[in-house]
C-alpha cells in the first residue's frame, strides 16, 4: 500500500495540473489493491472496474499527450552526428 500511495503522488506531482483525476484514480486504486480483491468481486462489479479504469487510462494518456506537446522540439542533428550514431563502434585491437 506504501509503494502504491509513493508512487500514485510521484505520477499525480508529475503530471502537474493538467491531470484532474487524481482523486479520482485514488479511490480507484484503493478499490482494487490486490488481485484477489478482483477475484472476489462480483461480474457486475469487476464491468464496473473495468469501464472506470479504461476512463482513468484515456484521461492519462491525454494529460501525457497534452505535457508532451509543450515540450520544446528536439534540436536538428548534423548528418554526420548520425552518420557516427549509425555506424558500430569498434573496440581497439590488441596488440
Amino acid at each position: 500500500m506504501t509503494i502504491l500511495a509513493t508512487r500514485h503522488f510521484e505520477f499525480v506531482t508529475k503530471m502537474g495540473e493538467d491531470f484532474h483525476q487524481a482523486d479520482r484514480l485514488l479511490d480507484f486504486l484503493i478499490e482494487v489493491v490486490s488481485l484477489s480483491n478482483l477475484q472476489s468481486m462480483s461480474e457486475a462489479e469487476f464491468s464496473s472496474v473495468q469501464v472506470r479504469w479504461h476512463e482513468l487510462f484515456i484521461e492519462m494518456n491525454k494529460t501525457l499527450g497534452r505535457l508532451l506537446q509543450q515540450l520544446p522540439p528536439p534540436p536538428p542533428e548534423s548528418k554526420g552526428a548520425k552518420a557516427e550514431k549509425a555506424q558500430p563502434s569498434q573496440a581497439p585491437s590488441a596488440g
